[in-house]
Parts: C-alpha cells; sequence; structure tokens
C-alpha cells in the first residue's frame, strides 16, 4: 500500500450526500461519536479496493480514530465548495498522511410545475 497517494485517494469523490456528517465534525481530532460518522461515509463513499476497510476502531488499519479533522474554505478543484481534509497520526499505516473529502451545499429542492 505504500505506492498509494492517500492525499489524492478520495479527491474527486463527491461526498454531497453526507455534508450534514461532515460539516457537524469540528476542527480537531476527532472524538468517538464523530469517528463511527466519518467511518461510516467513508466506507460508502470509497468506490476502491479498501471500501470496507474504514472503521473507527483505534489501533486499526483504516481506522479514523484519532484523526485529526482540518477544514479550509477555499475550494481544491473547483468543482466543490467545502473540503475537510484529514490527518492521519505518524502512527497510521494504512492510511497515511491526509486525505481530502469534498463537497457541497444541498442541491435546491425540485419544483413541479402543474400542467395546465
Amino acid at each position: 500500500m505504500s505506492d498509494i497517494q492517500w492525499l489524492n485517494y478520495l479527491f474527486f469523490t463527491d461526498f454531497t450526500s453526507n455534508r450534514e456528517v461532515l460539516s457537524a465534525i469540528p476542527a480537531g481530532v476527532v472524538d468517538e461519536h464523530n469517528a463511527t460518522m466519518l467511518a461510516a461515509s467513508l466506507s460508502e463513499h470509497d468506490k476502491g479496493q479498501y471500501r470496507a476497510n474504514w472503521t473507527d476502531q483505534p489501533g486499526t488499519e483504516f481506522s479514523v480514530a484519532g484523526v485529526e479533522v482540518v477544514y479550509t474554505s477555499l475550494p481544491t478543484n473547483g468543482l466543490y465548495k467545502y473540503t475537510l481534509i484529514l490527518k492521519f497520526p505518524s502512527t497510521s499505516t494504512a492510511p497515511s498522511g491526509r486525505i481530502v473529502l469534498q463537497y457541497n451545499d444541498a442541491p435546491p429542492p425540485a419544483v413541479e410545475i402543474e400542467a395546465s
């Protein structure tokens, strides 16, 4: 797994359907509740071979326990309004470093037009 570019692993994945979960996580080290929610969101959106591996259990690969959340207001690729950066502890072997998650506001509700 050392050849994986973790920073870009989920870079173009749209996490908008989980915007409420992601936007509610404060900057800093995630607590147990937010680790559970974050692991579920990653499992849902990860379309790669590691999809089933995300967990909130400390001390295991693909654990988000102890992950630090860093927000930035600058879009990174022009497609998304919000960026959430996960910084994994130095003791984490997989993933390592940082992972970028991106999302937008909810789309406006569809308006039904009645036929006259």
